[in-house]
């Protein structure tokens, strides 16, 4: 057997002998001596290409920097992961960052990984791993400017004295869409898919009350919400309802000039991702219905399965397979004919607040039932 470097030397002669074989058969042209350099030609390349198998010893280890031998182990957050020793359980390797692809929203200490929103179908294996190892690449970078930058997830943020209470939501991995069983589900909650929230922002804590609102009526001299004999409490802690898709926007354009924040609707993904907090059942409780007006999930985003139904930052689509476009829109489209509403409102049918449940409101009405929460980008 040749030495790797001189087999990998002989073959580099041997090409070069090649050439110089074919080019003298060209020259010499369609005689015998141009027959004999072109057969030689051929036993030239032949030697090259197996002085090259020669010379072949694989492909290099791979070398960890890192001693001992190594497992991982999840912990309690969801989708965080830490790399650990074998022998003695500790942790050498530090945290890592991963989701899983129903993980929940980012943990705590901002180390996880996955609002425009990268979507597909989660039955495509390579389709989906290749973006998300985008996602995780993009998470990555947002989760080291967002630990250096103090953002935890659930940090409340108030931007101003009538800016809404505001909960920090991480990035991540969700499986949008009808919970496998659910009987209740409708067509426009499937068919289930893989989304990727690849940026932290933070969503409302509670949805725009009535007196928020109302301070935003007088400075803009609108009028207050108004939905007839079907209006709601007048309490001006409760959330407002009898508002339009137009209305919803208003109010955030309104937010942004005094303070200076680019406020908008939360993207349809964003609201669920931030509703279920990590949560793959049907309700924020569970399975079953809660039996409170309204609950607060684990990362502290309140009035969910109570309150008022709300306003999400999409035009209405048939199916989950309509809205790989609408699903990301961060703001209310003034072309939607009808806009997307989540959640129920105190005292509708329980099947209306599960956590996958949609449906539409046309652009140009108010319903005594529905509101809205704002999200910015952080």
């Amino acid at each position: 057997m040749l030495d790797p470097d001189a087999a990998t030397y002989l073959a580099i002669c041997l090409f070069g002998l090649t050439a110089i074989l074919l080019i003298s058969a060209v020259r010499v042209g369609q005689n015998r001596l141009g027959r004999v350099l072109a057969l030689s030609s051929i036993a030239s390349v032949c030697g090259a290409n197996y002085s090259m198998v020669a010379a072949y010893t694989g492909e290099p280890p791979l070398v960890y920097e890192r001693p001992g031998p190594i497992e991982r182990r999840v912990i309690q957050r969801r989708g965080e992961f830490e790399y650990v020793d074998k022998e003695d359980g500790s942790n050498e390797g530090g945290g890592g960052s991963g989701q899983s692809s129903s993980a929940g929203p980012a943990s705590g200490d901002g180390s996880d990984g996955g609002a425009g929103a990268t979507s597909g179908n989660s039955s495509s294996g390579s389709g989906n791993a290749s973006r998300s190892a985008l996602a995780s690449l993009l998470s990555n970078a947002s989760n080291s400017a967002r630990r250096d930058a103090g953002v935890h997830l659930g940090d409340s943020v108030k931007d101003c004295t009538d800016c809404p209470d505001l909960v920090v939501v991480g990035p991540g991995f969700l499986r949008m869409g009808v919970v496998p069983g659910d009987t209740d589900a409708q067509e426009s909650e499937s068919p289930r898919r893989l989304v990727t929230i690849p940026r932290w922002f933070a969503i409302g804590r509670n949805e725009v009350t009535l007196g928020q609102y109302l301070a935003f009526a007088k400075a803009t001299g609108r009028e207050a919400p108004n939905c007839g004999s079907g209006a709601r409490s007048r309490d001006l802690t409760a959330p407002v309802t009898c508002v339009s898709a137009a209305d919803a926007r208003a109010y955030v354009e309104w937010l942004t000039r005094i303070s200076g924040i680019a406020y908008r609707l939360p993207a349809e993904t964003e609201w669920e991702w931030a509703a279920r907090g990590g949560n793959e059942n049907r309700y924020v409780t569970g399975v079953s219905p809660p039996l409170t007006p309204s609950v607060t999930n684990t990362i502290g985003m309140a009035g969910l399965h109570g309150g008022a139904a709300e306003l999400v930052g999409a035009c209405w689509t048939q199916t989950h397979a309509d809205m790989s476009r609408a699903a990301t829109r961060s703001s209310v489209d003034t072309r939607c004919r009808a806009n997307v509403v989540r959640d129920a409102a105190s005292g509708e049918p329980p099947l209306l607040s599960r956590l996958s449940a949609r449906r539409q409101l046309p652009a140009d009405q108010r319903s005594p039932f529905v509101g809205f929460r704002i999200a910015r980008d952080l």
